[in-house]
């Protein structure tokens, strides 16, 4: 039950970063509850953030040093496949 892995917090607060949609589509067929990202703004109110398939861009790069402290902070992160081939993100 999807229901339990959200304890403790509010699952519309899940933020999603999906390039290809596939992802999106998938939580709307299961009516799992989400805030479509466009970049990472807003990643602070959110305490789960889903990267969903081949999502790799300019914006997810440079957002690389924010998404990391927001880790530092305790939030969770899902990432689907990436391409293989994909640049890798290093934050230093």
């Amino acid at each position: 039950n999807y229901r339990q892995a959200f304890d403790g917090f509010d699952p519309a607060k899940v933020a999603l970063y999906d390039k290809a949609n596939g992802v999106r589509q998938l939580l709307d067929r299961l009516h799992v509850p989400y805030q479509s990202l466009t970049n990472f703004d807003t990643l602070e109110s959110s305490p789960v953030l889903i990267l969903g398939t081949n999502s790799f861009d300019a914006a997810l790069k440079s957002a690389a040093p924010k998404i990391r402290t927001w880790l530092e902070k305790g939030g969770k992160l899902q990432s689907f496949a990436i391409k293989a081939g994909e640049n890798k993100v290093e934050v230093e």
